[in-house]
């Protein structure tokens, strides 16, 4: 069986350099408009400047904004820092199955919360 996904490769690194980030706003766009931004991602864009209050850092956790498109499982992780365009970008993949698997955990939280009152 092949596993086949979409990722990003550096030639020659020294290490992986990672960063604890938190989802704090999820944007789906279109797929026309999500390849347009992915290829693009110095332009300015009014869902990033509409959102740029939610981007940054809060206790050391790079507060972010998952972009992801409507007939695609990849995102892309923006930090804009108070600006309109995506200054700061991780590309993730899989992000949707990432996101549904999140949104269903918490749903089954809530409802363990409230005594079982919501069904998922």
């Amino acid at each position: 069986m092949s596993l086949i996904f979409n990722a990003t490769f550096r030639r020659k690194e020294a290490d992986i350099e990672t960063e604890k980030c938190k989802v704090t706003k999820t944007i789906e766009l279109t797929q026309s408009d999500f390849d347009y931004f992915s290829k693009h991602l110095l332009n300015n864009y009014d869902f990033i400047l509409e959102n740029r209050d939610c981007m940054g850092y809060e206790d050391d956790v790079r507060c972010c904004m998952l972009v992801l498109s409507e007939n695609s499982n990849d995102g892309i992780l923006v930090d804009a820092q108070g600006s309109a365009y995506a200054r700061y970008v991780s590309f993730l993949p899989e992000a949707r199955k990432i996101f549904d698997i999140n949104n269903d955990i918490n749903l089954k939280n809530l409802s363990e919360d409230m005594g079982s009152d919501i069904s998922i």
